[in-house]
């Protein structure tokens, strides 16, 4: 490597691209030839002895720098992710509830109203708890005690929600990386294991055919074709459920637009069986046409728990599905999670993991048997 005057006064040494750490050809300048010649002279040792890794005289001195500085050098990623997350020229500074005001328009319009609902509500306390902080000021300790003061599914929804939020954040240059990321997500809480027997799921069941008519319908699906509170009763008035045309003789058809949203290959339609006990239970209050359950969850949520406070119960959160899917399990040896699964619109992994119980073969045969009173 040569020392070149230039126009200017100054000294250049081209690095061939061979030599060069980018691959590319490099020109270091200099205010005199003694300095360009001491750095090609310098940095050809360099290379015969080092290879592709020297360092130049300037990036040794801010290697220097930097471990006079930090003291140690296994500290410099953290400043430099700190630098990243605070520097004007990363990042635009933006405030917490400005940020959830963005993302909220932004992406809401993509998913359900259930959906929509459920991330306003999470990202709103979020915001009400870090009112006032810009986006970049917010640490994975901070998101971290904050999902602290939940438990539980409720913890992991807000894990749920927070992800893509700060994903966005990122893609808007409001912080420099994704702080949840360095979190673990929280475990998929575990489902306590309680099931209502036949013998209470009978006690249900003939309360209602006694004096609450209105919830043999909700119970008869829930218990013996698998259905979801949220196939069956409307959130909003303009929800699509179950309707009384979608269910046959022989099978109940839940309808693309009613079935859970989920990853499925398949969609979200599917058919389930109508055993000869639900008809019992059925044909009584069965009628031609309309909504199953007429009223929205806020009417029906005051009914359920008075008919349960009639009945002095604690209603199982879940309890009549994650019952039926349980006893359907154990009562027929030879059936498949697989089916059982697909009936109930989850996967075979949620399944195993939320409902098989120890239960007997006569007890998941006796919960298919609770026939009318009369």
């Amino acid at each position: 490597m040569k020392a070149i005057l230039r126009p200017d006064g100054r000294y250049v040494v081209f690095v061939p691209k061979r030599l060069s750490r980018s691959g590319k050809r490099e020109g270091q300048y200099f205010r005199s030839e003694a300095d360009a010649k001491e750095f090609a002279a310098g940095f050809q040792e360099e290379r015969e002895e080092f290879g592709r890794l020297a360092l130049t005289p300037t990036e040794r001195y801010y290697v220097a720098l930097a471990k006079a500085e930090l003291g140690d050098l296994s500290q410099l990623p953290e400043a430099i992710r700190h630098f990243k997350q605070t520097a004007g020229s990363y990042i635009t500074r933006t405030d917490v509830k400005d940020a959830v005001a963005r993302f909220v328009k932004a992406r809401l319009p993509d998913v359900s109203r259930r959906t929509a609902s459920d991330v306003r509500w999470r990202l709103d306390r979020f915001a009400e708890v870090f009112a006032g902080r810009g986006m970049h000021e917010l640490s994975a300790g901070d998101i971290e005690n904050f999902l602290g003061d939940y438990s539980g599914w409720s913890r992991r929804s807000f894990f749920k929600r927070l992800r893509p939020f700060f994903d966005y954040a990122v893609r808007h240059r409001w912080v420099a990386e994704n702080p949840v990321s360095l979190l673990k997500p929280p475990d998929v809480p575990s489902a306590k294991k309680a099931v209502y027997t036949a013998s209470q799921l009978t006690d249900l069941l003939y309360h209602a055919s006694f004096s609450h008519e209105d919830m043999i319908p909700v119970i008869a699906l829930s218990a013996f074709a698998f259905l979801r509170a949220a196939e069956l009763i409307r959130l909003y008035a303009d929800e699509d459920v179950l309707r009384w045309e979608d269910i046959g003789h022989d099978r109940i058809h839940v309808r693309e637009t009613v079935g859970k949203s989920t990853r499925r290959a398949v969609g979200n339609e599917r058919f389930v069986p109508v055993s000869m006990t639900l008809r019992y239970w059925l044909d009584p209050v069965r009628r031609k046409d309309g909504l199953v359950v007429p009223w929205l969850h806020s009417e029906f949520s005051k009914r359920w728990r008075k008919f349960c406070a009639d009945m002095k119960v604690t209603p199982i959160n879940n309890g009549l599905r994650r019952s039926a899917i349980s006893h359907a399990l154990a009562g027929d040896p030879a059936l498949s999670v697989g089916q059982v699964a697909r009936w109930a619109g989850s996967s075979e992994a949620t399944v195993k993991k939320h409902y098989l119980e120890l239960l007997t073969e006569k007890e998941g045969k006796d919960w298919f048997e609770v026939t009318r009173p009369y």
